[in-house]
């Protein structure tokens, strides 16, 4: 066919060029993912291209690989594996051989190492990022995936942890994507995306009548005729590719046209040779591309003839060469035409074919290994040959679970279950669909798809006879309890784990260690301490017979928490100890993860060693250094990490920590206790409307929990927002909803914070009753929720050793001067004393400056200046010291409203210098009391005056705003704005 088919030239998307281009070359205000979109055909492809031909041209390296499909399905880390199987010409530098080196042996790596479950995928991930980073240090690497449309499980997997966080300021994504293709698995990814504002769309319109005028005379030549451009651009709505085709429809005479895309594509494809259509039939049948070595073997001729018919495909514009022994259709159009115009019995015939040339002895020549493995199942299972299809599906299954590729696993799975149920695979009755469900289920689950991992393993148990075989029934369940406890089912998790525990005879087996140490770990989640260190002991003494390090590390750890918790510090101390020992010989991250997480806490927390604790953090990141996993298992570690930076006063750092840990992918239990960790940090750092968004999440995660130790903090940073957004109200209700859900026995680990944020909660809104002067029942059943706590916070018949901690007793005397609140006498004010001075001992600066700011406004109200001006300058200075705003700013009001000086207050905390309405700064401050319905000796007692001064101030607050009551002098402060608005 002569001429071009193509237009030379970028037309009509001038404007996208230069915005995918400056994007790229300002990667440090840019977001990670630079998303290419349109309807087939717009040119998503020549807009890629041209933008990766500049790159290249300003140095960059380029690494690009597409996702494409065979037989209905696209091969596990598809685009990596193209791009590193490019063929490289005299441009490629060393720098691009030897990523390209790297990326290959990590993804053959990957394969080898399936065993090792999440963590090698973690370990796979991070060795791409690694070879991308050591890249970027000689110029910008630039990383694009076309067709991301088309994308396998495990590219998704590996682009949501590249996203997750800048690796490298030189490291820029880019993607293209059909937005009339359904890609419903690729849409939760990039909703997340956008929501984190981590991607940048650039969607493509079709071209504008001018510019497909520019593209008709592109393609031509020559300048076109006005009625073929006109009959083009409305056959072809400006979509580029339907423009091509039809340029190239009317180069044959054809001046009606077919009717619709699919037709122009096959009569333009009727014109060439019949043997040349013989071949692209399996070539549609085979995916995107295909080998010349493959196609010889299918048409039964040689290589050169092969050769000759695929040179005419590619003068007519249908195909293009890919490499060096590929090609590839030049649009996949044109493959789904093909492909869609094959009658049924064509297909499963070809399909056929397709999978007896890959499986024959000279076949294994034909594609890679992993690519062999997958599309023998997918086209046997295409072919309809269920004996052929059973164990290929089978094998690629357990192919794509090696590779770390779970979520493509579990539907190659699925697919060999139902090839197993129907009734074309009744022969295959030998298969164990137990275990095929069960692997499905472990699949589900590495691949984050908890609901799915569910569903599956629960379908095993149905299936498991629990008198035959106990064992492996208490093992599916033992599953089943992880599933449901990483989904956020805490108390069916528990229940599951108990009946696995009760299901595994004590014989002791490695599975029954494993089903005594998650039950002794569910006991210890319920706070039963005594009953948890009775059944790890179990696990400990079957771990030591077994000479299992990694069982005794787990087992160990659970039981050295429990014993610190009940006062047995001595050997709960030694046995954490051990279990690092333990985890650090078993060689097994996730029992390392345990160890040193549970160890942390206890040395952090228990004992209140920061210094230490610290020390084991930065021990076990250097282990996840060495193993490879330093940035995907940083997250796990991140919220008590944190946690003890706050509690070092590092809280800059702790911001940092957190941000980077928010940032990344985490699920369950582990996000739910980061949330709550950073929306408390958040809080106090001023920051209300992202810790609003944080409890928001938290709300939504939390609701299946039924433990102290995720229920009580994760209502502790809602009721501390909501005090702080002066939402008293809300802070009470949210106290009595915790107090429902909480189980018994109390833990003060877990409810000490709790206790004494709801003890605010009820003394604040105690405050503003009194405001609005209803005295009566309201303010009765506030103090009567009060007594409560303070009851509640003194621990009777718990555990000593919890009770007696010194933050322990801290939080306790925090309740008790809350108590003291609403009666505002003498004791008060001594009662905030001690409590900050015990703040002041731990070193918790913020709760320190918490107390200081309550002794201030007590010794106020008592005339007590000197000793509240001491009380407020502490208290600033700790506020200060960790960048507490919230505290900080509350302080400076108080000092403010007292007309007490402060060094080195913050100007935009003080009450505003001018004079509206003609007021005085202090008439504006009783103004704004009155409209809140104080009395005159409430007023006195904000602004720390008598009562006879606030009435003289009334008095002249009404004059000057020429009014006769107090309720229009508040109309008049609404109106003005000198508040928001009154009760």
């Amino acid at each position: 066919m002569p001429g071009r088919i193509s237009c030379p030239t970028l037309v009509g998307r001038e404007g996208e060029f230069q915005r995918a281009t400056s994007l790229l070359a300002d990667a440090s205000g840019s977001p990670p993912l630079i998303l290419i979109g349109g309807e087939a055909g717009l040119g998503k492809s020549r807009l890629l291209e041209a933008v990766l031909a500049d790159s290249r041209a300003r140095g960059c390296l380029i690494l690009s690989g597409s996702c494409i499909p065979f037989a209905g399905r696209t091969l596990p880390y598809g685009p990596i594996l193209d791009a590193v199987r490019r063929r490289e010409d005299a441009a490629s530098s060393e720098i691009q051989r030897a990523l390209r080196r790297e990326l290959t042996t990590a993804l053959e790596l990957a394969g080898a190492d399936g065993a090792d479950g999440p963590a090698g995928q973690a370990r796979l991930f991070e060795s791409i990022v690694a070879a991308l980073e050591r890249a970027s240090a000689h110029g910008r690497v630039v990383v694009a995936i076309e067709d991301l449309h088309w994308s396998d499980a495990a590219t998704r997997d590996l682009l949501a942890f590249l996203v997750a966080g800048r690796w490298s300021n030189g490291i820029s994504l880019l993607a293209t994507v059909r937005t009339d293709e359904p890609a419903a698995d690729l849409r939760p990814l990039l909703s997340e995306l956008e929501r984190r504002r981590r991607l940048e769309r650039i969607d493509l319109a079709p071209l504008a009548s001018e510019a497909v005028y520019d593209v008709v005379a592109g393609i031509l030549g020559e300048e076109p005729a006005a009625p073929l451009v006109e009959q083009v651009s409305r056959r072809s709505g400006g979509n580029p590719f339907f423009v091509e085709e039809l340029v190239a429809a009317s180069r044959g005479g054809d001046v009606r046209l077919p009717p619709n895309l699919g037709e122009i594509l096959l009569a333009r494809l009727a014109s060439l040779p019949d043997e040349v259509q013989g071949m692209l039939r399996y070539m549609a049948v085979i995916g995107e591309r295909a080998s010349v070595g493959l196609l010889t073997a299918l048409t039964a001729t040689t290589a050169s003839v092969i050769g000759s018919w695929l040179r005419v495909a590619c003068d007519a514009h249908v195909v293009r060469p890919d490499d060096a022994d590929t090609y590839a259709f030049r649009h996949a159009l044109v493959r789904e035409a093909l492909y869609a115009d094959l009658l049924p019995h064509e297909r499963r015939s070809m399909h056929e074919a397709v999978a007896r040339s890959i499986g024959s002895a000279d076949g294994a020549a034909l594609l890679s290994p992993s690519a062999r493995t997958l599309a023998l199942a997918l086209h046997w299972d295409a072919a309809g040959d269920a004996g052929e299809a059973l164990p290929a599906l089978i094998a690629a299954a357990e192919h794509a679970s090696a590779s770390h590729a779970y979520a493509d696993a579990v539907a190659l799975y699925r697919r060999a279950i139902e090839r197993t149920l129907d009734q074309e695979g009744a022969a295959h009755a030998d298969v164990d669909l137990v275990a095929l469900h069960e692997a499905a289920a472990v699949a589900a689950y590495l691949s984050d798809d908890t609901a799915d991992a569910i569903d599956l393993v629960r379908q095993a148990i149905a299936m498991q006879d629990a008198d035959a075989d106990p064992t492996r029934a208490g093992i599916l369940r033992q599953h089943l309890c992880e599933y449901l406890w990483q989904h956020g089912l805490e108390a069916e998790s528990i229940e599951t784990t108990r009946s696995a525990f009760e299901l595994v005879p004590a014989d002791g087996s490695r599975e029954r260690a494993v089903v005594a140490g998650a039950w002794a770990s569910a006991l210890s989640v319920m706070s039963r301490y005594r009953e948890a260190i009775e059944v790890a002991e179990e696990a400990v003494a079957i771990g030591e017979r077994l000479n299992d390090p990694a069982v005794i590390s787990w087992s160990l750890a659970v039981r050295g928490i429990s014993r610190c918790v009940i006062g047995d510090t001595e050997r709960g101390v030694a046995d954490v100890d051990r279990a690092r020992d333990m985890a650090l010989v078993s060689g097994d991250p996730d029992a390392q993860a345990i160890a040193y997480i549970d160890g942390t806490w206890a040395v952090g927390i228990l004992l209140g060693d920061t210094p230490a604790a610290l020390a084991m953090i930065a021990e076990w990141a250097e282990l996840q250094k060495v193993a490879g996993l330093e940035r995907s298992r940083g997250v796990w570690l991140a919220s008590i990490h944190g946690v003890m930076k706050m509690r070092a006063a590092a809280w800059s750092e702790a911001e940092a920590i957190f941000e980077d840990a928010l940032m990344r992918p985490s699920r369950g239990p582990v996000r739910l206790e980061l949330l709550f960790n950073a929306a408390l940090l958040w809080t106090w750092r001023g920051r209300f409307d992202e810790a609003q968004a944080m409890v928001d999440e938290i709300h939504a995660l939390a609701r299946n929990f039924i433990g102290q130790q995720m229920i009580a903090p994760s209502y502790t940073a809602a009721i501390e927002l909501a005090s702080w957004q002066d939402r008293t109200e809300r802070a009470v209700h949210l106290l009595d909803e915790a107090l429902d859900r909480l189980l018994a026995p109390d833990d003060p680990i877990w409810t000490r914070h709790l206790y004494a944020a709801g003890a605010r909660a009820c003394a604040d809104q105690a405050a503003r009753v009194r405001g609005r002067r209803a005295t009566g029942p309201e303010l009765a059943e506030l103090r009567a929720r009060l007594l409560r706590l303070a009851a509640a916070a003194r621990y009777e018949g718990l555990p000593a050793a919890a009770v007696d901690l010194p933050e322990t007793r801290a939080w306790v005397g925090q309740v008790s001067a809350e108590l003291l609140r609403l009666d505002q006498g003498d004791r008060e004010a001594d009662a905030w004393t001690a409590t900050a001075d015990q703040w002041a001992a731990l070193g918790l600066a913020a709760q320190e400056a918490y107390a200081r700011w309550r002794e201030a406004a007590a010794r106020l109200a008592l005339d007590q200046r000197h000793a509240a001006v001491a009380a407020l300058r502490r208290g600033h200075a700790a506020a200060e010291s960790v960048g507490a705003v919230a505290m900080r700013t509350s302080i400076e009001r108080l000092a403010a409203r007292a007309r007490l000086r402060l060094p080195h207050a913050h100007a935009e905390a003080l009450p505003p210098s001018g004079r509206p309405l003609g007021l005085t700064q202090r008439e504006s401050e009783v103004l704004a009391l009155v409209a809140r319905g104080l009395t005159n000796r409430q007023i006195a007692g904000e602004l720390f005056i008598s009562e006879k001064t606030a009435g003289v101030h009334v008095s002249n607050i009404l004059a000057k705003l020429d009014v006769i009551s107090r309720a229009q002098a508040a109309a008049v402060a609404v109106q003005s704005g000198v508040v928001s608005s009154a009760p």
